[in-house]
């Protein structure tokens, strides 16, 4: 089930030009192919600020240890928000630094700093309910608020996860009672 999600690029792009047309749309979804991401200011990830820095589009993944399951978590995050101030590393408040009237750091003139908005999509191969992936997408907040970012008013920040580890039942389970107290063993 395809899902379209937006971030504003109108500073770097001219947004108002209506340039995709839907032979663009039939294209890209034609030549999808399987493998890794392209990253970095390509694609929707071209007019992306971030922090007022030039920002783009990125990947990680975790994968947990097999005595916690094996299951792997991956995001995939467009970034176009924060305010160069605000910025952390590790912790760290690089920003205020970065900030300085005399930081040999450029300062972009924007309208409204930290402008736009992010978009993170995780993904997983566990087996979580649709109410687990709606917690595991709010996550992603913390992670945004670590690097000093979603605090902005002019930002639009959406978080979507989904599970790959539902299986539905093989057919050699299909006619198969379900357990019931009266036939359960004990023992």
């Amino acid at each position: 089930m395809p899902v379209v999600l937006e971030t504003f690029d109108g500073l770097l792009n001219d947004i108002n030009g209506f340039h995709v047309e839907p032979e663009h749309v039939a294209e890209a979804l034609r030549s999808a192919v399987d493998g890794p991401v392209i990253e970095g200011a390509v694609g929707g990830g071209s007019g992306m600020i971030w922090h007022e820095f030039k920002g783009g589009i990125g990947t990680a993944s975790r994968r947990l240890n097999s005595a916690q399951g094996g299951w792997t978590v991956g995001a995939i995050v467009q970034a176009n928000h924060g305010i160069r101030h605000e910025l952390r590393v590790d912790g760290y408040p690089v920003g205020r630094y970065m900030a300085q009237a005399d930081s040999p750091f450029l300062k972009a003139l924007l309208p409204h700093p930290g402008m736009g908005s992010i978009v993170v999509c995780l993904a997983t191969d566990a087996p979580l309910l649709p109410h687990q992936c709606t917690r595991l997408a709010q996550r992603a907040s913390l992670g945004l608020a670590r690097t000093g970012g979603g605090n902005e008013d002019h930002s639009g920040d959406i978080f979507i996860a989904f599970a790959t580890g539902n299986h539905m039942p093989s057919a050699a389970y299909e006619n198969k009672r379900a357990p019931t107290c009266d036939n359960l063993s004990r023992g």
